[in-house]
């Protein structure tokens, strides 16, 4: 839900001509989404998991919910670039065209490089970008809180924990 937001928020704030706005934008969303994996992940940890977690446990939990937060975001943009704001693509190329002009290069300069960018303007193409973008910092964001909020048993629970759990499969 965080993520639809704030793909919505750069259209109504008109970032493309404002990018400290958009950076600002960017920011917030991105603190936000860290306070929510790092409670989420706690709570996981402290009511699911008996107050104990392995790297791996909270690695795997984080990468899950940044794949499903992933695919529901990268469809909600790839939906807002093909029909709710079409347009801001187009903004975003002029915008990127007069900064260009701006800085003193030639006609041929600024052609070559909207060419190279070309592929890179369908909703498609921004859809699966977004998508992967996601996938890496929810990869990252894994990693760290995995390793913060690992937390292991004392030896001795430990042991009887694995003693129980050794005894529920040898006698199913």
């Amino acid at each position: 839900m965080v993520g639809i937001v704030f793909a919505l928020a750069p259209s109504l704030a008109n970032t493309v001509e404002n990018k400290g706005l958009g950076i600002a934008i960017n920011m917030i969303s991105l603190f936000i989404t860290v306070i929510i994996y790092f409670i989420t992940l706690k709570k996981y940890r402290d009511e699911e998991l008996g107050g104990y977690m392995t790297f791996g446990r909270g690695f795997q939990f984080v990468f899950f919910a940044s794949i499903i937060v992933a695919i529901v975001t990268s469809i909600f943009v790839f939906i807002q670039m093909k029909y709710i704001d079409p347009s801001m693509m187009d903004e975003a190329m002029n915008q990127q065209m007069a900064e260009m002009e701006k800085q003193g290069m030639t006609e041929e300069q600024m052609e070559m490089a909207s060419q190279m960018t070309g592929i890179f303007k369908t909703p498609m193409a921004i859809a699966i970008i977004s998508l992967l973008a996601q996938l890496f910092w929810g990869a990252i964001l894994g990693l760290i809180f995995g390793a913060i909020m690992k937390k292991w048993p004392p030896p001795v629970q430990h042991s009887t924990q694995v003693y129980k759990d050794l005894n529920e499969e040898t006698s199913i």
